[in-house]
């Protein structure tokens, strides 16, 4: 698999913070502004984290970054990262790198679920 030499609290972080925002998004989900305002916060970070991440690798393997891509890393990073991956480390092992990106997000996802079921059932009817 692929071995992480940047920093793994960047990796830790893009975890940890759904599992936390969704533990406590419970407390903004009767006002729509701002349930909304706090979700649009949260993706903010997510994509600040990515772009943090695609920073650190980029200087490790000595990739020039170019504005566009660092615009489209960040505006549609969905597409944008797979892009990288493959334009900056070829095909065999860009596609390590987009397997290992997928996993991160299905992770990102399941810290998501796992964080509102707690505050759901065990934090919320503590506090009503």
């Amino acid at each position: 698999m692929v071995k992480i030499r940047k920093s793994p609290l960047l990796i830790v972080a893009f975890l940890i913070l759904p599992f936390f925002g969704g533990m406590f998004d419970f407390i903004f989900r009767e006002n729509q502004n701002l349930y909304s305002a706090y979700s649009f916060s949260k993706t903010l970070c997510a994509i600040l984290i990515l772009f943090a991440w695609y920073q650190q690798d980029t200087n490790h393997i000595g990739y020039r970054r170019t504005a566009l891509l660092n615009l489209m890393v960040i505006a549609l990073t969905i597409i944008a990262l797979p892009y990288y991956f493959f334009r900056s480390r070829g095909l065999k092992k860009g596609g390590v790198y987009l397997l290992s990106f997928i996993l991160l997000l299905g992770l990102h996802v399941a810290a998501a679920v796992i964080g509102t079921h707690i505050g759901d059932h065990f934090i919320y009817p503590y506090l009503t």
